[in-house]
């Protein structure tokens, strides 16, 4: 019976440690080739759905950001207008349905955009680029993902922070009901002893 108690002991101890508060790891230097990543693809036929066949790739590494998307082509002319209220008409050269952006800061190269019939790639530069200039385009970027997939960024942000709420709730559930095992075991284990 001790043996079997001590086993119950030992394992309530080790779930315990496993939600116990360590000593934070002192940061590592950042990697100069990190890079965060978001895609989305919406399948099926292109006449079920305006959203069907639709592709997002949002890209950012230390150097770039890529936006990449292809999508319905009665899109288009929408994303056009997004794009010259953002990035204006001064730097555009238009060719037989392509629309092309490049832009410079300081005599570099920071931007190159273009768009033909349901097809969307942006880059920016962020070695050249004013980090005014890289915030824009990344929150444009965002606008241009919910537009062209039907998403809701802050939609799917609420979301995922009600999801880790629920997850650090239910660990702090299950800390409390280890701890209450582990009593038991202790009071259990004290109890024999006297015996």
């Amino acid at each position: 019976m001790r043996h079997l108690i001590l086993a119950a002991i030992i394992t309530i101890s080790c779930v315990i440690n496993n939600f116990a508060q360590t000593t934070p790891q002192t940061p590592q230097t950042p990697n100069t080739n990190s890079s965060t990543s978001y895609s989305i693809s919406i399948s099926g036929d292109a006449d079920d759905n305006e959203f069907s066949g639709t592709s997002v790739s949002i890209k950012r590494s230390e150097s770039v950001y890529k936006f990449r998307a292809t999508f319905n082509k009665h899109k288009t002319n929408k994303v056009k207008d997004k794009l010259i209220k953002t990035l204006g008409t001064k730097d555009l050269k238009t060719n037989k349905g392509s629309y092309s952006w490049i832009k410079y800061e300081n005599g570099k190269e920071v931007l190159e955009c273009k768009l033909t019939k349901g097809n969307l790639k942006l880059i920016v530069n962020k070695d050249f680029a004013s980090s005014a200039f890289i915030e824009m385009v990344s929150d444009f970027g965002i606008q241009l993902k919910d537009y062209i997939s039907g998403t809701d960024s802050k939609e799917e942000n609420k979301k995922e922070l009600e999801r880790a709420a629920k997850d650090i709730e239910r660990a702090k559930q299950d800390l409390k009901r280890a701890e209450k095992e582990l009593e038991r075991a202790k009071k259990e284990l004290e109890r024999s002893k006297k015996d």
